[in-house]
């Protein structure tokens, strides 16, 4: 059984809104004691750092789970599958103006998406413009698959 997690939510904001509710929940308890309120962002911080996609792909039992989690309740489909084929890595460059006031400034940058063929289907694994998550992490997959990987670039 194979296990591909990534989570929905990027790691800066989930740390970054953790600091922020969690020092607001810390005043809301000891300085105003709102209790309803301490227990919505207790929710929400939960809700932040428990949103994330998983794929499973059970090698024995020949089926693949393609998973959306949120505060530990899944929801998504299962396939059945015949033979993997392999993963296949598309790099599309993204280039757009970014204007704000008086600067405007071209933002440029790639996003890696990692498909996953199987019999005569297709589902996409992840997309990332961080290479340095995504390439490790594709490769590892497709170790533990025993499949090639091609990329398109």
């Amino acid at each position: 059984m194979v296990k591909l997690e990534d989570h929905y939510f990027s790691d800066g904001m989930r740390w970054t809104m953790l600091i922020i509710l969690g020092a607001l929940d810390i005043y809301l308890l000891f300085w105003v004691q709102a209790y309803v309120f301490v227990a919505i962002i207790a929710i929400a911080i939960l809700f932040l750092f428990t949103t994330k996609y998983v794929t499973i792909i059970d090698t024995k039992n020949k089926v693949i789970k393609d998973l959306f989690i949120v505060l530990f309740i899944p929801s998504g489909q299962t396939f059945r599958y015949q033979v993997l084929k392999g993963i296949r890595i598309d790099k599309e460059r993204i280039t757009y103006n970014a204007s704000h006031r008086a600067r405007d400034r071209v933002a440029d940058y790639f996003v890696y998406t990692g498909t996953l063929f199987y019999d005569k289907r297709k589902l996409e694994l992840s997309s990332k413009s961080d290479y340095s998550w995504f390439g490790p992490e594709m490769k590892r997959l497709a170790a533990e698959l025993q499949i090639p990987i091609k990329k398109s670039y």
